[in-house]
């Protein structure tokens, strides 16, 4: 069930052109009920969406009635739990601490602001970068007490760190930003416009504390829009920029960038009161001519150095390289080591020649041949960053570059040594994911474990001087795969720093496919390479392989040190992987070895043997589980729709812990359906089926049903269906039937969701049984031979699977001999007992007595 809704949920600032945002950890802030009672607290979060939360991470949220509760998830979003903060320890009150809307939420709300702009650059980045700077505060505010030298320090301090310097420095001089402050004033004082409206007006409505707020995402649209081009009027009026100052330094027609300073602080609450970057396209307004449109907005309480960049270079086209929400893994991909995401430093040497249009680093040049290499510090504009192919990809390569822990900017890095990381330029930034576009390897990091980000640096003063696909951590790509890359003898942080490349001479095979056969069997075909070396092939039951140590021959069974098991080892271009378990996964890895024993960098493939056909009766509890079982497989339709059922450690259903449980999406009309394995029914017209349930309702919309298929494709509605409403179901037992496409040797069973899939919450279950139901019956018919030697009984019609028993009895001058069935003796007791299985003609054999 969902719990009561407020206006005032935690929102999102929904204003973007390409996901750009500023990311605050654990800024503390002060609420106050209602009541007067004030409470500490913490703020974190971007612009897209920023929270309050206490010490120990539990959500807080104002409700409709003003007070301010601890929050719970509701779907995709938060919304106010029934305890006021700090009336209880959430701990006990069973709350879950970082209650956040959902990434596909975040997505949702970015996408439906973000702005289409088809220019292929939107600011100059070598030259002079004239920056304007507005000042504005809100109706009744006081002025801003900081004077104009303090903010032209921030902006244009020349001998210390400001933001001219530090693209100065960034950029190895070739962009030169500027900032001129409107109104225009004495450095000794300060002046701002003066909007009309109050601050009030341009934080969200609450129908308690906020009244004359604004309320959706239009409406916050309109209020920002309206007062960013009244200032802009105003000062075209009252201080207008001069006429000789170029704007626009790449002549697009459009004003390099404004940026808007606004009196007092951020709001954790107000989503327009915080740092971010967005464009002006819902109304026109102009200076000296140019369009503006891209500006960043900085509460007074963001204007630093470090934000102020962090958002000029989303002017110059970065994105972000933090993630905004990975499922919980909370994996930073860069940490510490790019000022786009937590880092005061440079950004890195990929992130300057892209995001600089190939300016500030006009190439990064690859290493093509082994050999050992020198690079100087990334504050040096020469020399600065190699390229390292991956030869396990098509796209993703690896860079690296030289960080030294001095200076004014980069004495902010956790240490000095060379950085390595991965590239995939299929993607843009890191905000939306994983997968990410720029991710650094570090010890312990892999695809679902953060690691120690801030000790990625390699040196000898480190003790971490190898990386490859066999250390902590490996050059894995994406989908966790090993990378290939070889570097060594890292040496120690100096002046320059030094490592080796190695690069495998040695062609992989052409290609590698694996195929599923049965049950038990798997086929594997290869082609070999062009100077046709003999392969070593190994398979594992997880995609986790070794490298072959050159020099060292391997023969069947043989273990790679890191993973893996050879299977095969010579110049045969197949191989038939047999006895393996049905249903199950099988990682391959097969490497060209030349006659010197050294071997390629390999090439992996994997397959699924087929499951075999299960026969009933049939049930699963669940117990232990942490995964669906092997052979059931999720079917999905609509636009949208995710395979999202899954294995929960709950007893919801009213079964033992474990149970299976699909939840819903932010889908209007989808199917999701969960498929059990096959079944023979051979011979069967009817089945029963049992299960524990329970629907964690929202509301009417969705249809909960069992289906039953006999191809897997095409599915008939059996009798049980539920639909929807605003109450829960359950936890209940289910005892229904199956009725159609039996009798065949692949009977699959469904249990199906459909409709608006964002129309209810969970829905569990538990303790599956499925039993024939069919009653077959079969006649037994007895004779006797001769029939003038006696009399038979017990024949007849019988159920399947109960007791029959037949008799014979000899008449005088005859004996029993023995039953025979089709000329075959069954038993030589004239009273055979035997269990009802099929239809039968028995006959009893009868001889005369010899005198």
């Amino acid at each position: 069930m969902r719990f009561f809704y407020a206006i005032a949920i935690a929102f999102i600032l929904t204003l973007n052109l390409n996901t750009q945002a500023a990311y605050v950890q654990n800024q503390p802030y002060q609420i106050t009920q209602p009541d007067g009672t004030t409470i500490d607290c913490f703020v974190s979060g971007d612009e897209f969406f920023n929270w309050l939360h206490d010490a120990d991470g539990y959500t807080i949220i104002q409700a409709e009635n003003g007070y301010f509760y601890y929050a719970v998830n509701d779907k995709d979003r938060i919304i106010p739990s029934a305890y006021l903060v700090e009336s209880v320890n959430p701990v006990t009150a069973g709350l879950k601490p970082w209650a956040k809307i959902s990434k596909q939420e975040y997505q949702r709300r970015k996408q439906s602001f973000e702005v289409d702009d088809n220019r292929s650059t939107r600011a100059p980045h070598q030259g002079a970068f004239n920056n304007l700077a507005i000042y504005i505060r809100f109706s009744g505010d006081a002025e801003f007490t900081n004077i104009r030298q303090y903010y032209d320090n921030i902006f244009n301090f020349g001998s210390g760190i400001s933001v001219k310097t530090y693209f100065d420095e960034v950029s190895y001089n070739m962009l030169d930003v500027n900032t001129t402050h409107y109104p225009q004033c004495a450095m000794t004082t300060n002046l701002s416009y003066t909007d009309s409206h109050p601050r009030s007006y341009f934080e969200p409505y609450n129908a308690t504390t906020n009244p004359g707020g604004y309320n959706g995402d239009s409406q916050r649209t309109f209020r920002e829009h309206t007062l960013l081009v009244d200032a802009i009027n105003w000062i075209n009026v009252n201080s207008p920029v001069p006429s000789g100052l170029n704007i626009d330094g790449d002549n697009d027609g459009y004003v390099d960038n404004v940026a808007f300073i606004i009196r007092g602080g951020t709001g954790a609450w107000a989503s327009l009161l915080w740092a971010h970057r967005w464009a002006l396209y819902t109304q026109t307004v102009y200076i000296n001519g140019k369009y503006v449109w891209d500006y960043t907005f900085q509460p007074e309480t963001q204007v630093n150095v470090k934000t102020l960049c962090h958002e000029f270079f989303h002017a110059l086209g970065s994105p972000d390289l933090y993630h905004y929400n990975d499922g919980g893994l909370n994996i930073a991909p860069v940490g510490p080591w790019d000022l786009m995401e937590s880092g005061g430093g440079h950004m890195g040497a990929y992130m300057k020649w892209k995001y600089s249009n190939n300016t500030w680093i006009s190439s990064i040049p690859e290493i093509t041949a082994s050999g050992t290499y020198t690079l100087n510090p990334l504050t040096s504009s020469t020399n600065n960053c190699y390229k390292i192919a991956s030869p396990n990809s098509s796209s993703q390569y690896f860079v690296v570059e030289y960080r030294q822990k001095t200076g004014t900017y980069e004495s902010n890095l956790p240490g000095s040594g060379l950085v390595v990381y991965r590239i995939d330029p299929t993607m843009n930034g890191n905000a939306d994911g994983p997968p990410d576009e720029v991710y650094i390897y570090r010890p312990g990091g892999t695809t679902t474990v953060n690691g120690n980000v801030s000790n990625a640096y390699y040196s000898q003063q480190s003790g971490r001087t190898t990386i490859n696909d066999g250390t902590n951590p490996s050059s894995f790509l994406q989908n966790g795969n090993a990378g290939g890359l070889n570097i060594s003898n890292v040496t120690a942080s100096g002046s320059t720093i030094s490592f080796t490349v190695g690069l495998n001479s040695i062609q992989n095979p052409s290609s590698f496919a694996a195929t599923g056969i049965s049950e038990s069997q798997i086929n594997l075909q290869w082609v070999r390479n062009i100077a046709l070396n003999n392969v070593v092939l190994a398979y594992n039951t997880t995609n986790t392989f070794g490298t072959p140590n050159n020099g060292t021959n391997y023969t069947t069974g043989n273990q790679i040190g890191g993973g893996g098991t050879v299977i095969y080892a010579g110049s045969a271009q197949n191989f038939q992987h047999l006895n393996l378990n049905a249903g199950t996964t099988y990682y391959y890895k097969i490497w060209s070895v030349d006659g010197t024993t050294t071997y390629s960098d390999g090439i992996t493939a994997s397959a699924n043997t087929t499951c075999d056909v299960q026969s009933l009766p049939f049930s699963e509890s669940f117990n232990g589980m942490t995964e669906i079982p092997v052979c059931w497989n999720q079917q999905i339709s609509g636009n949208s729709v995710m395979a999202n059922w899954s294995i929960s450690p709950t007893s919801n259903a009213g079964g033992s812990t474990g149970e299976l449980m699909s939840s819903y999406q932010n889908v209007s009309a989808g199917i999701n359906r969960l498929v059990l394995p096959a079944f023979n029914t051979i011979g069967m017209s009817g089945l029963n089926l049992s299960f524990k349930h329970m629907l964690d309702a929202y509301d009417a919309g969705v249809t909960l049903k069992v289906q039953s298929s006999n191809n897997g494709n095409t599915w008939t509605n059996e009798a049980w269906v539920l639909q929807s409403g605003a109450n829960n179901v359950g936890p209940a037992t289910v005892n229904t039937t199956i009725a159609s496409n039996l009798n065949s040797p692949n009977t699959y069973i469904a249990f199906t969701v459909v409709g608006n899939l964002n129309q209810y919450d969970y829905w569990f279950i538990d303790d599956i049984s499925l039993t024939n139901s069919t009653v077959q019956t079969y006649n037994i018919s007895t004779t006797s031979n001769p029939v003038a030697g006696g009399t038979t009984s017990g024949g007849g019609t019988y159920n399947q699977g109960v007791q029959a028993t037949v008799t014979a009895t000899a008449d005088t001058g005859y004996t029993f001999t023995n039953w025979t069935e089709n000329g075959n003796m069954v038993s030589t007791n004239a009273s055979y007992t035997f269990t009802v299985q099929g239809n039968r003609s028995l006959v009893a054999n009868i001889t005369p007595v010899q005198y």
